[in-house]
């Protein structure tokens, strides 16, 4: 894969799903689907409905979308609107705040395109003692697997941090 297939971001994807009739469709909400001025109404994925009781329109900006449930679901943390990812997370039953990576990789294979890189934090300073502590014992097939890869040096230095 070309570094410009990772270069999607999260706003690209974002993006691609603004559509309120084009998120209904690749979601599978279009049973009971009704068009609305900005968007359109679904059955909510969040409760057993009857009626389409969720909007799904763009944004004031006409940018993002903005998703509301009026039988009260709480699609985007205290009972605010949701966005695209918020209804990904709600379709497929993943927890959006303890797994946005899913929710991220999910929206970007509906879209077409590959899932964004991760980002890593940005570290200022690493404590070398804590670092230290947190290595964990190293099992024999993990030694062997070092020594046959050549990298004799990492694993008489990882076994001299291992206890025992």
């Amino acid at each position: 894969m070309t570094d410009a297939a990772h270069d999607t971001t999260r706003e690209d994807i974002r993006q691609a799903l603004s559509d309120p009739e084009h998120l209904a469709n690749l979601l599978g909400l279009t049973e009971g689907m009704k068009r609305q001025s900005g968007g359109v109404s679904v059955r909510c994925p969040l409760h057993a409905d009857n009626h389409a009781s969720l909007s799904m329109t763009r944004g004031g900006d006409g940018g993002a979308l903005v998703a509301k449930c009026h039988a009260g679901c709480d699609l985007g943390g205290e009972n605010r609107g949701g966005d695209a990812f918020n209804m990904v997370a709600a379709v497929h039953g993943l927890d959006i705040r303890a797994n946005f990576p899913a929710v991220l990789a999910r929206a970007a294979e509906l879209v077409g395109r590959p899932a964004p890189r991760p980002r890593l934090a940005a570290v200022s300073h690493v404590d070398p003692a804590m670092a230290w502590s947190q290595l964990k014992p190293i099992d024999a097939d993990t030694w062997e697997y070092l020594r046959g890869r050549g990298l004799e040096a990492a694993s008489d230095l990882c076994r001299a941090a291992t206890p025992g």
